[in-house]
């Protein structure tokens, strides 16, 4: 373990004698190839839709994650925080741990790209990765953590035959639509027209 002369964190990833640098701040200071950037946006965007898209065989294997689809579901899964669902994606991003942007070989980004390189992160952390602290990380996952309880207490509280869209809406807050809504559908609420109605009255 050493300290990197950089940006003195200790680590064992270490680039070089040479260069007393850590392997992150040593690829920050290289330009990754032009040629790249097309790339990953075509693979990010491959893998988003074969983890967002659910394909008939759950067992498919994507080449570029290493892994099946039911695999890297749990993987993320895994991850999630209170508030996180697969319905609220769009407050929560999917990113890399490694920045895919510090590749500077086709290997390098191949392995990169792996699935157990992913994590969700909320929105605003993922904007501000790197100039977080783990204190701010903690205090944004607890403000939206508390968020998703308020929701879910108002609802239940409010819980009715017949709601309206509006109505439903009425109880977001700062989640997203999606969320409140797979909520809502498990309560036992089904939608119907613009009205949301308890099943059993149905």
């Amino acid at each position: 373990m050493k300290e990197c002369k950089e940006c003195g964190q200790v680590t064992d990833r270490y680039y070089s004698k040479k260069h007393k640098s850590c392997i992150k701040c040593f690829n920050s200071k290289r330009k990754q190839p032009k040629e790249f950037k097309p790339l990953i946006r075509k693979a990010v965007d491959e893998i988003k839709r074969f983890i967002f898209s659910e394909p008939h065989d759950k067992m498919q294997i994507n080449k570029l994650l290493g892994c099946h689809y039911k695999k890297v579901r749990k993987h993320i899964e895994d991850q999630f925080v209170d508030g996180m669902t697969w319905g609220s994606y769009g407050g929560w991003h999917l990113t890399h741990v490694e920045p895919l942007s510090s590749a500077m070989t086709i290997f390098e980004l191949r392995k990169l790209l792996k699935w157990n390189n992913l994590k969700p992160l909320w929105a605003e952390v993922s904007l501000k990765k790197g100039r977080l602290s783990e204190d701010d990380l903690n205090e944004i996952n607890e403000k939206k953590r508390a968020e998703y309880l308020s929701a879910m207490e108002r609802i239940n509280k409010t819980k009715t035959i017949v709601m309206t869209e509006g109505e439903l809406k009425s109880y977001l807050s700062d989640m997203v639509y999606d969320d409140l809504t797979e909520f809502a559908l498990s309560l036992g609420y089904k939608k119907v027209d613009d009205y949301w109605v308890i099943k059993q009255n149905l």
